[in-house]
C-alpha cells in the first residue's frame, strides 16, 4: 500500500460539539473484521479524535484516495470510558472523517463521526462530558 494522502480536516466552524481531552487505548474494527488499536486524543457527542501509528493505518484496508459518499469507511469503536463510579465501556459505530499526518510524523491522526451508539452509549459520553465539565469549574 502506498503513502496515505491526508482526507481534508474540517473546518472548527462545522464541529457542533466542544471536545474534551481524553486519553484511552481504543480498538478498532474494519468492515473486513480486521482489529487494530490507537489512543484517544479527544472526544465530543459528536465524535472523537484517535491517534495511531501507521501500520493501523495500513491494516485497516485505507486507501490512498479520498472516499466517496457512497463508499465511506465505517469502523466499530470499543473503549473504556472513566466515569466516576468507573470505567464504562462504550461500543460505536463512526464514520471516517479523515487522517493527517501526526507528530511525530509516524503518527496519524484519525477523525471520527459518530453514527451510532450501542448500548446506551450516547448517554455515557454525555454523563462524561457532564462530569468533567464539573471538574473544570470546581
Amino acid at each position: 500500500m502506498g503513502n496515505v494522502i491526508p482526507l481534508r480536516r474540517p473546518p472548527q466552524s462545522r464541529r457542533r460539539s466542544e471536545r474534551l481531552g481524553l486519553t484511552q487505548p481504543v480498538a478498532l474494527v474494519d468492515a473486513y473484521g480486521t482489529v487494530a488499536t490507537g489512543r484517544s486524543v479527544d472526544i465530543s457527542l459528536g465524535g472523537m479524535q484517535i491517534v495511531c501509528d501507521r501500520l493501523t493505518v495500513d491494516s485497516l484496508h485505507l486507501s490512498d484516495s479520498q472516499p466517496a459518499p457512497e463508499n465511506e469507511i465505517r469502523l466499530d469503536v470499543h473503549f473504556g470510558l472513566p466515569l466516576a463510579s468507573g470505567l464504562a465501556k462504550l461500543d460505536a459505530e463512526c464514520r471516517l472523517v479523515y487522517v493527517v499526518p501526526g507528530e511525530p510524523l509516524s503518527d496519524f491522526l484519525m477523525g471520527l463521526q459518530f453514527v451510532r451508539f450501542h448500548y446506551a452509549g450516547a448517554q455515557l459520553v454525555e454523563r462524561f462530558l457532564r462530569e468533567a465539565e464539573l471538574l473544570q469549574i470546581s
